[in-house]
């Protein structure tokens, strides 16, 4: 996945890039650090059943936005034990994110360190 985090002093900005871009209908996901509930590392357990409803939905590959598990949810993934996952505040745009990256440990330490209420 051509995905990369870029940290800001205020909010983490997700850049896409690549299939994951034109599959997920997005190039840029903007998250202010005060709406992260939670953030966890793979595996991602998902059913079946997301319903896609914007983007691409392969066996072991989703991009785009999806309805899982009663959530509005962003996914752009094709390995899902190297994930992030993001649990946001409920007003946010979405409630979940779940995106591929090769350090997904590194990432999380650098979220938890930004986010103070965490």
């Amino acid at each position: 996945m051509n995905t990369q985090f870029l940290f800001d002093s205020t909010e983490v900005v997700l850049t896409f890039s690549g299939l994951t871009a034109i599959t997920g209908f997005k190039r840029k996901l903007t998250i202010p650090y005060s709406a992260i509930m939670s953030v966890q590392t793979g595996p991602f357990q998902e059913r079946v059943t997301a319903l896609p409803t914007g983007g691409v939905s392969l066996p072991f590959y989703r991009t785009g936005r999806f309805l899982h598990n009663g959530k509005r949810t962003f996914m752009a993934y094709s390995k899902r034990h190297s994930v992030v996952i993001l649990e946001l505040a409920s007003s946010s745009l979405y409630q979940r994110i779940v995106v591929e990256t090769e350090q997904p440990e590194q990432i999380k330490q650098e979220l938890m360190a930004r986010c103070q209420h965490l």
